[in-house]
């Protein structure tokens, strides 16, 4: 058997092993492993680094977690020599990227782990507005939904600037020096030539920004339309808090005030009423109860009274028709028609 072939089978048990110990996870119905291993170069830096695909296959209503996917990634990578998580590519069953390839961003996050860590985000704010205004209402009269969006671009800024330094920020004087000689035409003038070194500092400034901060941040808050606009004032005042809103941001808070069973019309704020409201975040919309639905029992009650009067009528009209004979009664009449005739041609 020669080396290649010995190559090819031990890449093949490998890939088989790895598949069977992938398919025992209990959300995995089938899975499939293509392993890329390194070969020694001729020459030293041209080894190149393993990867792999892993196709996974799911029980309909599973579904596999960040941990999950990261674990099977680590797993293959310990597997094969040479083999780092970062090359490992994993997909689902209808062909979607789940991590890996051109999902990694900066910083090795993939588009799961953005996902959630947003989650995670939108979990903690939510809990925090949920615990204080449970305080004052019950769980059943308010909604909190809260959409968070992270910047995750890894950013390094380099500033360099020079430093001034003297009177006139010609720099910091170094070496000074004055040369003076007499005429030769023995006149009495002598003369002089001056000579100053400066020096100038420069300052450099290195700031690297972690991926992850928050780029923007929208709140929605739904209260009982028992409250008035004092209550829904303060509220939306501690509601920002919180939440940790930054208009200058963009960011966004939304409190409207409706009941289970009603509706509402929208009415915008002028532009000049929501410059004069200090320290609030500003509120795109107000909501105001509409038209309550008891209102409209009386067409209800007119189209109950309507359908009413159709059935009577119509059972009057089934009743003023004649009821047909049965047979036996029919032949009853015909035979007293008969002795009717009879008598009457006697007669004649």
């Amino acid at each position: 058997m020669t080396e290649f072939a010995q190559r090819v089978n031990f890449q093949r048990a490998l890939q088989g092993e790895i598949e069977r110990t992938i398919a025992s996870l209990p959300a995995v119905e089938t899975t499939r492993v293509h392993l890329t291993i390194r070969r020694p170069g001729l020459f030293v830096g041209e080894r190149e680094a393993s990867k792999a695909s892993i196709a996974v296959g799911l029980h309909p209503g599973e579904s596999l977690g960040r941990q999950q996917i990261s674990g099977i990634r680590n797993l293959v990578a310990s597997a094969v020599e040479g083999l780092s998580a970062d090359q490992v590519v994993v997909l689902d069953s209808s062909g979607a990227l789940l991590a890996g390839g051109s999902s990694e961003v900066a910083g090795g996050q993939g588009l799961l782990e953005r996902d959630d860590e947003e989650a995670r985000l939108e979990t903690r704010i939510r809990a925090r507005v949920n615990e204080l205004l449970g305080r004052i209402l019950s769980i059943e009269q308010f909604h909190v939904s809260v959409d968070a969006v992270l910047n995750f671009d890894a950013v390094h800024e380099v500033s360099e600037r020079p430093l001034t330094y003297g009177l006139g920020g010609d720099g910091l004087l170094v070496r000074k020096r004055v040369n003076s000689s007499d005429s030769p035409n023995g006149n009495g003038v002598s003369e002089s030539q001056e000579e100053s070194e400066f020096v100038h500092g420069t300052t450099r400034a290195e700031i690297s920004r972690a991926p992850g901060r928050i780029e923007r941040l929208s709140v929605a808050v739904l209260l009982p339309p028992a409250l008035d606009e004092r209550q829904v004032a303060r509220i939306r005042s501690l509601v920002a808090a919180s939440a940790g809103i930054e208009p200058e941001r963009g960011d966004r808070l939304e409190v409207s005030r409706v009941g289970r069973h009603e509706g509402w019309q929208t009415a915008p704020i002028p532009a000049t009423e929501l410059d004069a409201v200090p320290d609030e975040v500003i509120v795109d919309e107000v909501l105001t109860p509409a038209e309550p639905m008891r209102d409209r029992v009386w067409v209800w009650g007119l189209a109950a009274a309507l359908g009413l009067l159709i059935g009577v009528i119509g059972a009057i009209a089934m009743q003023s028709r004649p009821r047909k004979l049965r047979a036996e009664e029919r032949e009853a009449v015909l035979s007293k028609l008969r002795g009717w005739l009879a008598e009457g041609g006697t007669l004649s």
